[in-house]
């Protein structure tokens, strides 16, 4: 949906220890507690601050409506698709220290717009010393499934898993956590209804763009972050089909996690996170905003221990925050 990259801001050099973009430290070995925040849409336009595009306006003021049930023990808190502008130095500003007060120190993975219109991913996180602001992922690859077959589209993949970008991990965890960006699902989706190759719909060897296994699915401990922009609706054409069921056509994203191991040495993830926007006017869209499905003998869709909704004066769900906790694997 949003592919222009952004030019304001560079991406930070690897963890030496893992290899990784660090995300400090999580608050249990077996366990991954995190916040997921969603806004309300009429039509294209949001609902819950629609003139200010300000990180303060757009994401501090919902998770400063958090109570201490929804953010206690907390790793992270995942936003769905909606670009916010920070200001400069950014993990030195009041902004990033207010926003952290609200989560007790727990990291924000969201999305940043540029100077030039560019959209990139970024990640905001506190280690004992020091707030750290990284670019995770400096722009969206496709928006559509069309587009995968598109040689532009496969070599830029290969850049970003070449590059470990969107690669997460905590300091103290095996584990770990791989962004793909809305439609970006699209390169791994189909698989499991297809074949059993990889876990990619292009084959890995193939001359061209020719690869090696990447890094994040080399085995099984790796957990998928799907944050999406355009609410889906309940057919099978609008994207309903990705993470939830439509009629008698079950979840297609979802199904690949049944999956373990692929012939070219790839694994499926053990859990998938998906956190989408929402249409205001729908119940559908909002309960399916945000799916979370783990690898617990079979699949299963994990249900959230803590909801925040924010209602406006005209009875509108401006904004909607889910706690989930999910085993992890070790």
């Amino acid at each position: 949906m949003h592919r222009r990259k952004s030019k304001t801001y560079s991406t930070r050099k690897l963890d030496k220890a893992t290899g990784n973009l660090g995300l400090g430290k999580s608050h249990f070995k077996n366990k991954l507690n995190f916040v997921t925040l969603s806004w309300g849409k009429k039509g294209e336009k949001f609902i819950w601050s629609p003139k200010s595009r300000a990180f303060s306006d757009v994401v501090t003021k919902p998770l400063s409506c958090l109570d201490d049930k929804m953010v206690n023990g907390i790793d992270f808190v995942i936003c769905a698709g909606r670009a916010v502008t920070i200001p400069k130095r950014f993990q030195n500003s009041k902004e990033a220290r207010s926003v952290l007060k609200c989560t007790k120190g727990a990291s924000i993975i969201f999305e940043v717009l540029g100077t030039g219109g560019g959209r990139s991913w970024g990640v905001l996180w506190k280690d004992p010393k020091d707030i750290h602001f990284d670019i995770v992922r400096s722009h969206q690859i496709i928006a559509e499934s069309g587009e995968t077959d598109k040689k532009k589209a496969r070599f830029s993949l290969k850049h970003v898993l070449d590059n470990n970008e969107g690669l997460l991990q905590f300091k103290n965890q095996n584990y770990r956590l791989q962004l793909f960006i809305c439609g970006e699902n699209n390169f791994i989706k189909k698989t499991a209804t297809r074949s059993k190759k990889s876990l990619f719909v292009f084959d890995l060897n193939e001359h061209a763009f020719a690869m090696p296994i990447p890094k994040f699915c080399a085995d099984d401990k790796w957990i998928l972050i799907n944050p999406s922009h355009r609410p889906y609706t309940p057919v099978i054409s609008g994207g309903g089909a990705n993470y939830n069921t439509v009629g008698r056509v079950r979840p297609s994203v979802a199904r690949m996690i049944k999956d373990h191991r692929y012939k070219d040495g790839t694994y499926a993830p053990s859990a998938i996170i998906h956190v989408n926007n929402y249409s205001a006017s729908g119940r559908w869209s909002k309960e399916q905003a945000t799916r979370v499905f783990i690898k617990s003998g079979g699949l299963r869709n994990n249900k959230y221990v803590g909801e925040v909704r924010k209602v406006d004066e005209e009875g509108r769900t401006v904004f909607i925050s889910r706690k989930f906790q999910i085993n992890v694997p070790t």
